[in-house]
């Protein structure tokens, strides 16, 4: 009698289908992960060159507001050291000593004969790198701490320069020869002073600190942004 031979062609290998399947599912996760890494880091290297730019931007505007500081100062301590010693109509009242006094602090500023060379320096600042990241999402990847920074220091230094206009409109109303044109110029002047050093002093070293600190500690990590993302 002839042997049964039993047949195994209909047997499914589950093992070689699940193996088989998690290779698909493993080759997709890797070149998603690929993907994404390399859109991330793409995006790392954006920002970062955004951000050397606003550094060297603020650098720059750094080096001219710290003349622009100087200039004005000294201007701001003759007004506050002449105005008390006129009249409402800018003749001097002091002594003779008192003049010469004036006048050998400040030469170029208290002429002969009483009168004055008024200078001042404007802002005229550039913003070009942070208004061209603001308007676009080139920042969006890096920290919130740090756009806060930057965005405190820009927003200051429109301040500053929004003031221009009030003290052109000063200038032109002194030539009048009015006290109390000189007082507002002086007032405009002081208050435009005390943000400019501000920008000077506070907000402008520690916006270049943070950028400093951001670039060199590397807190923009791809990696992790992409392994987040297929979590």
């Amino acid at each position: 009698m002839a042997k049964k031979k039993k047949s195994t062609s209909g047997k499914i290998e589950w093992l070689n289908h699940v193996l088989g399947f998690a290779g698909v599912v493993l080759g997709v996760l890797i070149a998603f992960w690929l993907n994404n890494w390399a859109g991330n880091r793409r995006e790392q290297q954006i920002a970062e060159v955004a951000l050397k730019n606003i550094r060297s931007e603020v650098a720059r505007n750094q080096s001219a507001m710290d003349t622009l500081v100087q200039v004005n100062a000294r201007q701001l301590d003759f007004l506050n050291a002449y105005l008390p010693l006129v009249d409402d109509n800018m003749t001097f009242l002091g002594s003779s000593s008192q003049f010469d006094s004036l006048q050998a602090q400040f030469p170029d500023l208290l002429l002969a004969k009483g009168r004055l060379d008024i200078e001042i320096e404007l802002l005229g600042l550039p913003e070009v790198a942070w208004k061209t990241s603001l308007n676009s999402s080139i920042l969006s990847s890096i920290d919130f701490n740090l756009l806060y920074v930057i965005n405190e220091s820009c927003d200051l230094q429109e301040k500053v320069a929004g003031i221009d206009n009030l003290l052109i409109s000063d200038l032109r109303n002194i030539g009048n020869g009015r006290k109390n044109d000189f007082h507002s110029f002086q007032r405009t002047l002081g208050t435009y002073m005390q943000l400019s050093e501000q920008l000077l002093l506070e907000k402008y070293p520690r916006c270049l600190k943070e950028i400093d600190l951001f670039l060199a500690d590397g807190s923009m990590d791809t990696d992790a942004l992409v392994l987040d993302t297929i979590k």
